[in-house]
């Protein structure tokens, strides 16, 4: 990570609205994760949403990438943070798709309440 993007996490500028992780030749990569331009930086400013390694260990790789090829589920981030020792991290989740009906009924029942319903 550069040490505009760290700044800008430090401030809380990060947008994980469309993020993924993916795998790719043994590593994985989050993509669409929008982290804002450091507005003090000078021309040496990073793109917002180039493409970031994953540090992760061998083991965690090959259980995650097992886990998303055998039942078709999708890697997210879902939290960025640092740490005590200062170091960003990175939350990931194990999430699988809703199906369409399932998707109707929440909407259905949340039409109801008031309040919107999550999907």
């Amino acid at each position: 990570m550069l040490g505009s993007e760290v700044k800008s996490l430090r401030q809380h500028k990060v947008s994980m609205g469309d993020a993924y992780v993916l795998e790719s030749g043994m590593e994985l990569w989050v993509h669409n994760l929008h982290i804002s331009e450091y507005n003090r930086s000078s021309y040496k400013n990073h793109s917002p949403l180039r493409v970031r390694k994953l540090l992760l260990r061998r083991r965690e790789i090959n259980k995650i990438a097992g886990s998303v090829k055998a039942s078709g589920i999708t890697v997210v981030p879902r939290l960025v943070y640092f740490n005590e020792r200062g170091l960003a991290k990175v939350r990931i989740a194990l999430v699988k798709a809703r199906s369409y009906m399932t998707s109707e009924r929440l909407l259905k029942l949340g039409s109801g309440s008031g309040r919107k319903a999550v999907l």
